[in-house]
């Protein structure tokens, strides 16, 4: 953004422009245009009182998260203080992508009779639990 032209000859005016908007209580507003779908419009928007006095020692950061096409779903934008960086011109911009989990594990219920891996009550012998433990 720095770079384009047209944005190096607004920088001069955009102090005085962003305290006009703050004055009329306006806002200052990020779009994001999809490519496919150019009708399909994500925005965010922020009071320009809080940018029309902070050029200086503010820097500026832009969130896209990604639907599970990689196609942006949702945008962010927000101001943070940060001392040596000016405003729109140290731009961050965060990706989030969407994770993919593993599915939730189910162990079997231990009193089930027929449990995968082991044998049969039958086969496990008749034998009482006083019999079994009985020099205990």
């Amino acid at each position: 953004l720095s770079d384009a032209k047209e944005f190096v000859e607004a920088k001069q005016g955009l102090p005085a422009r962003m305290t006009a908007s703050a004055e009329d209580g306006s806002y200052y507003t990020v779009r994001m245009y999809t490519p496919e779908k150019p009708q399909r419009v994500l925005q965010a928007s922020i009071p320009a009182k809080l940018l029309a006095n902070h050029f200086e020692d503010w820097h500026d950061i832009l969130e896209v998260t990604l639907g599970a096409s990689g196609l942006p779903i949702a945008l962010n934008y927000r101001v943070r203080h940060t001392l040596g960086l000016a405003l729109f011109d140290h731009t961050q911009v965060h990706l989030s992508e969407p994770g993919r989990a593993d599915p939730p594990q189910v162990q079997p219920r231990a009193n089930s009779p027929n449990r995968p891996g082991q044998p049969a009550p039958e086969a496990q012998g008749g034998q009482s639990f006083l019999r079994k433990y009985w020099w205990v």
